[in-house]
């Protein structure tokens, strides 16, 4: 457990959780926090995210493992699954995108709409005083003066009525705020295009962005979770390779091991305690190496000394490779 939190995997392991609620978040948005009202359509969705991933582990384990055709076929599964995940929260975020920069341009277009019928009302409104002014006489204010003056008054509550509903639409909203704000920036450092341009790009590119940070982010937080240590590599059980022996009497390896009387000793181990490894078989381990680039194997060791017994041969091979 230890282990676990020092080498980051439980850091990982959050990590990789992290970017894939974000990714299923994009996709299904608030359905996320409702599962039990999922349908078939948001399963399949969290179906695909997982098994993109899974594919995407795959396909590197097979690759180490040499299995050709299955690390192809897993490749193949994870592109595809790249591609519908990004297509689904592209076009998600696509929608939602487009029905706010709607609903941004529509307020905008009543916000400059009910200035310009302010304008107008007001405008009548001092027409109608001046009329008002124009008719009261000697005699005071007559029946067209009365009538200017209701005149004014309704215009009045007209102004009244548009400056509430103004206030409520509040200030006009930029449309694509970030992606204004990102083109300018990019203008300050001389990107070439002009700023509608740089505009239209961000606003087609980031939902495409967004979605390939969630999915590689959590491939590869989930990869480093869950790798293999190096200490159980190298605790595996070795299997026996398939080689020909080494002839007894090959003069560039045998030369250095063929010591009359003298008996290989088991590597230092468990039971031989205090007891070194026999320069014998490590000189042969040496000599074999720089000969074929590579470690005898415990076969191969075996082989060259019939005496020694098979589990220390492939003690001998196992140290020859971690020494190399």
């Amino acid at each position: 457990m230890n282990n676990f939190l020092k080498d980051g995997r439980a850091l990982a392991l959050v990590a990789g959780v992290a970017f894939a609620i974000g990714g299923l978040t994009i996709l299904l948005d608030k359905d996320l926090t409702s599962p039990t009202q999922w349908q078939s359509g948001q399963w399949l969705t969290i179906l695909t995210v997982f098994g993109t991933i899974t594919a995407g582990h795959l396909m590197v384990d097979a690759a180490r493992a040499r299995h050709v055709f299955a690390a192809i076929g897993f490749l193949v599964l994870f592109l595809s699954g790249t591609a519908l995940v990004v297509y689904s929260s592209v076009g998600r975020q696509a929608e939602a995108q487009g029905t706010t920069t709607l609903s941004v341009e529509d307020t905008n277009k009543k916000i400059v709409e009910k200035n310009e019928d302010l304008e107008a009302a007001k405008a009548r409104k001092a027409y109608a005083d001046d009329q008002v002014q124009k008719e009261t006489g000697k005699r005071g204010c007559g029946r067209n003066c009365r009538d200017w003056q209701r005149n004014a008054k309704d215009v009045e509550i007209v102004i009244e009525q548009l400056e509430r509903e103004i206030a409520a639409l509040g200030p006009q909203k930029p449309v694509n705020a970030k992606a204004v704000a990102m083109a300018e920036i990019a203008m300050l450092l001389h990107v070439p295009g002009t700023k509608d341009q740089i505009v239209a790009a961000l606003v087609l590119l980031m939902p495409f962005a967004t979605t390939l940070f969630f999915e590689v982010g959590s491939i590869v937080a989930f990869g480093f979770a869950f790798r293999t240590s190096r200490k159980a590599e190298a605790s595996r059980p070795e299997i026996p390779e398939r080689s020909v022996p080494v002839p007894a009497n090959d003069a560039s390896v045998s030369g250095k091991s063929e010591i009359p009387g003298n008996t290989p000793v088991p590597p230092k181990g468990g039971r031989r305690r205090g007891r070194k490894a026999d320069k014998t078989v490590v000189n042969f381990s040496e000599a074999f190496r720089e000969k074929h680039g590579r470690a005898p194997s415990g076969g191969e060791i075996k082989a060259q000394f019939p005496e020694l017994p098979v589990s220390t041969a492939y003690d001998y091979s196992q140290r020859a490779r971690m020494s190399a």
